[in-house]
């Protein structure tokens, strides 16, 4: 069960649930909403202090979800298994269709790839990366196979891997927008890379990622993606994270976690213009 902040916006994540129950019923790899005995997705929920909250419930899935990751966390596997299944998700995506959802665009919603304000202490210069980085997606001319309606926040927080069969379950809709599918993709293999522990990180990140893509190329029948293909969409995920998370990256004393993982060196390596898959 979830509880939006007060001021959620009760008409979006309702269509974003009801968006769900679809992909469910069709076997898509989701988490399985809930309805509360009135038949609703979403109930709203009014609090003492007058304030309103939305909730809604999912059925758990088997398995876990993972803010870290070593080399022998997860089998090569249950990596196929993610690529297979965003494949499914997308496929699925498609034969829902996006016309009669008015789900926003991603680079007008809020998400991890779209910077709403700048603070004031960061390079100009990165602020100019991001802007050309946005601009270089916004061209893209999208086609019926590679574009439609996306999670957009696809972390491996929000996906459940059950390693006892490799199963594997995307939760938290909260940010569905419309979008080029390889954004979804590109989102996995930044995680993998930022939240892997291990020796020689960059090969084994690059071998993971070799996987996840293939097998989501494969599962969908398209040609098959390359990692230099994704360079452009993780450069833009990693300016927008940089920018949207420098304010508490400053104030975070000491510095550990995600925001760790993520900031050491990332200002050099952003400026340097050095790809993200290389020399992690």
């Amino acid at each position: 069960m979830r509880t939006s902040p007060p001021d959620g916006n009760f008409h979006s994540l309702d269509q974003s649930m009801r968006y769900l129950t679809n992909h469910f019923s069709i076997g898509s790899p989701v988490v399985q909403p809930i309805r509360a005995r009135s038949g609703n997705l979403v109930e709203e929920v009014v609090a003492l202090d007058g304030s309103r909250c939305c909730v809604t419930a999912t059925r758990k899935s088997p398995g876990l979800t993972h803010d870290h990751l070593y080399k022998d966390t997860l089998s090569e596997q249950a990596f196929r298994s993610i690529g297979n299944a965003l494949a499914i998700f997308h496929k699925n995506s498609q034969k829902i269709g996006y016309a009669d959802w008015d789900f926003p665009e991603l680079l007008d919603a809020d998400n991890c790839f779209n910077v709403w304000h700048y603070d004031e202490r960061i390079d100009k210069r990165i602020i100019g990366k991001y802007e050309k980085q946005r601009e270089s997606y916004a061209e893209h001319l999208p086609s019926q196979e590679d574009y439609g309606v996306i999670h957009g926040d696809i972390h491996f927080d929000n996906i459940i891997v059950d390693t006892t069969s490799n199963a594997v379950t995307f939760c938290d809709f909260d940010d569905i927008c419309r979008g080029l599918y390889v954004t979804d993709l590109a989102m996995i293999l930044f995680d993998l890379a930022i939240i892997m522990r291990c020796e020689n990180k960059a090969g084994v990140v690059r071998n993971l990622a070799e996987i996840v893509v293939n097998s989501y190329s494969d599962s969908r029948k398209v040609d098959r993606i390359s990692l230099s293909e994704m360079e452009g969409f993780l450069k833009l995920l990693e300016l927008s994270l940089f920018i949207q998370y420098y304010g508490l990256y400053k104030n975070s004393d000491p510095l550990d976690g995600w925001l760790k993982l993520f900031y050491e060196g990332r200002e050099e390596r952003i400026l340097c213009d050095t790809p993200l898959l290389s020399d992690i």
